[in-house]
């Protein structure tokens, strides 16, 4: 899957380059995906440990009618959001790309429009993907996303080329098609995909709980990448082209490997946590852990030795000239030092996720906030994108540590009693 987008991230930088289009479309694409980030993520976290304890203490059946009324509550927050977002669009938009002329600013606020479907369609698929994985139907939920990335590759080479409106018609038409799929798995696996509201039960009440402080912790999270963004529109033309294609470059395979530990790990944890095997869960915590660091490790270095080598390969081609390379080169050598504190700090969330104690990620998120808009804010003064970049490493490997001291102290506190 990871191979895909990267695939897909090859051909738009042969037919974008690091243009004002571009930059448009990344500052547009920023707002959904924040929400789906905010909303949808925390809300499939926190039901995932609810929905799995739900099965086996009470049966299937409890946990059918606990999965129909939650896609309600889910849909309800969504309508409210995508609302929202679109209604309150030019009041933020300016200020978050403060440096776009109006035309440009007028093609933000269309593609944005385009692609606000996505919310719902996307965010309704997350909780699909995470009943499927608590089944263990890993791979499919894993490869879904390539349907977009198709999509995406498809749109962009046809000889008429809509231009930048193809990235936001396959961002919302690939949504719908994964959501088709994933739909057609689900009842394959004899669930019911339908909405359905039964009485407010415990677990729904827990889960609505525990999703709105992952939601508040999200969204001081989002902080973060909206400050890069109204930092990095304010310098040339491209900055936030750039700097998208860093990031995605390093988070192939920070992405892949924390994805690929996180969807296994949470189901771990919640039963471990069922059984109130608090020895096993740390232990398995350490294990995993130690085999994050060790594959992590020689994968930054390659990336900072070879970072232009690389970026030249998947990119210098088409509108991707020489300077676009050397400007997104920087930015990987320094966005690659996140990438072993990236997946570490996923792992160590998951334990506070299957505790069902996200204050502690509330609190976590609010500390990286602070930090990454004081690094970023000085050193982007003096460095240009690459302040950014440094900024962002170093607010993961805060967040880990704290996350890490937070995770050591409470198991201890269980194994105690």
């Amino acid at each position: 899957m990871k191979l895909g987008g990267l695939a897909k991230e090859m051909v738009v930088a042969w037919r974008f380059g690091i243009s004002d289009d571009l930059d448009a479309f990344s500052v547009a694409l920023v707002f959904p995906f924040l929400l789906v980030n905010i909303a949808a993520s925390p809300f499939q976290t926190a039901f995932i440990p609810a929905y799995v304890q739900t099965q086996q203490r009470e049966g299937n059946g409890a946990a059918q009618q606990l999965f129909s009324s939650s896609l309600v509550w889910l849909w309800g927050i969504f309508a409210v959001a995508i609302g929202a977002m679109l209604l309150s669009g030019p009041l933020y938009l300016p200020f978050f790309a403060s440096g776009f002329p109006p035309e440009k600013l007028r093609l933000t606020f269309q593609l944005l429009c385009l692609m606000s479907p996505m919310v719902l369609l996307v965010g309704t698929s997350f909780l699909l993907a995470g009943v499927l994985n608590t089944k263990e139907q890993f791979a499919l939920t894993a490869l879904t996303p390539l349907i977009t990335t198709g999509l995406t590759i498809f749109l962009i080479v046809l000889p008429h080329r809509w231009g930048v409106y193809a990235l936001a018609t396959a961002v919302t038409g690939g949504a719908v098609m994964e959501l088709a799929v994933l739909r057609i798995a689900l009842r394959g696996q004899g669930v019911s995909v339908r909405p359905r509201w039964h009485p407010m039960s415990h677990q729904l009440g827990r889960i609505i709980k525990n999703s709105f402080s992952l939601i508040l912790s999200n969204l001081l999270m989002a902080g973060t990448q909206l400050i890069g963004i109204a930092i990095a529109a304010r310098m040339a033309t491209g900055s936030v082209a750039a700097l998208s294609y860093a990031n995605k470059m390093t988070l192939l395979s920070a992405g892949l490997i924390a994805s690929s530990f996180g969807t296994a790990t949470i189901s771990f944890f919640a039963k471990m946590s069922v059984h109130e095997d608090w020895q096993e869960l740390k232990s398995t915590l350490h294990h995993f852990l130690g085999i994050a660091f060790l594959i992590t490790g020689p994968i930054t270095i390659f990336i900072m030795l070879f970072a232009t080598p690389l970026t030249r390969l998947l990119f210098q081609r088409g509108a991707f000239g020489t300077t676009e390379v050397t400007v997104v080169a920087d930015l990987v050598f320094y966005f690659a030092l996140h990438i072993p504190f990236y997946v570490a700090n996923v792992l160590t969330g998951k334990i506070f996720l299957a505790l069902q104690l996200p204050r502690v990620l509330l609190l976590g998120s609010a500390i990286n906030l602070g930090i990454y808009a004081t690094i970023a804010h000085f050193l982007s003064a003096r460095l240009g994108l690459i302040g950014i970049a440094i900024a962002v490493s170093t607010t993961y490997l805060c967040s880990f540590l704290t996350l890490y001291y937070f995770a050591n102290q409470k198991l201890k506190q269980l194994l105690a009693e």
